[in-house]
């Protein structure tokens, strides 16, 4: 059984059951976002020569090059890459959950990007050229709440995010640990589209 045959739940079923806003392409971007993940964590997956990824042509080749050396030039993303395994799946049954004084369990699923046996890190492709605009960016497309549901699986209570911008190449690091503002809001987030998830599909 692969990892999206697994029955649990995931960030992307949760996030899949609620209305979001649509900001152009969400299936390109989203085969954009893949391409520079495996040119960063799996680039035996990328054939440069014929601009394929997995056999398949993609856009973004242009952004390609540029975009990873960011990363690897950022002193912290190379030592974080360097000491994680990536992809790395994670299962786990009875994860609690609260909601307005209701509580709840489900059993969830997870991939991190990259984890380092004690928190891990997601990679974002942004438009975004500054830190600000990113911050606003994890706001808008839930990345806290998506973040806290991964450590609720792993038992992490920290977590990264590493945004890095098609615009201007930058790299953007935004820390989380649990209890501070963005961990709180992700938290608060996440309770709320949990429990109405559990309760559309799950509860009996």
């Amino acid at each position: 059984m692969t990892y999206r045959e697994h029955p649990y739940v995931s960030n992307s079923d949760l996030s899949n059951s609620i209305a979001r806003p649509v900001f152009g392409n969400s299936e390109k971007a989203f085969a954009f976002g893949t391409l520079v993940h495996a040119s960063i964590l799996e680039p035996h997956r990328i054939n440069y020569d014929k601009k394929t990824l997995d056999g398949e042509p993609v856009d973004g080749f242009g952004y390609l090059g540029n975009m990873a050396s960011a990363f690897f030039n950022n002193a912290f993303c190379a030592e974080f890459r360097a000491r994680c395994t990536y992809e790395v799946e994670m299962f786990k049954e009875n994860i609690r959950f609260e909601y307005n004084g209701k509580k709840f369990a489900m059993h969830c699923k997870c991939k991190y990007d990259l984890w380092n046996g004690q928190f891990g890190g997601d990679i974002k492709t942004t438009s975004a050229e500054t830190e600000q605009e990113f911050l606003k960016n994890i706001e808008t497309f839930d990345y806290a709440r998506a973040r806290v549901f991964y450590s609720k699986i792993s038992g992490a209570e920290r977590d990264v995010i590493i945004g890095i911008s098609k615009k201007n190449y930058k790299v953007f690091l935004v820390f989380m640990k649990k209890g501070d503002y963005l961990w709180q809001k992700g938290e608060e987030r996440l309770n709320e589209i949990a429990f109405n998830y559990w309760n559309n599909n799950l509860q009996f």
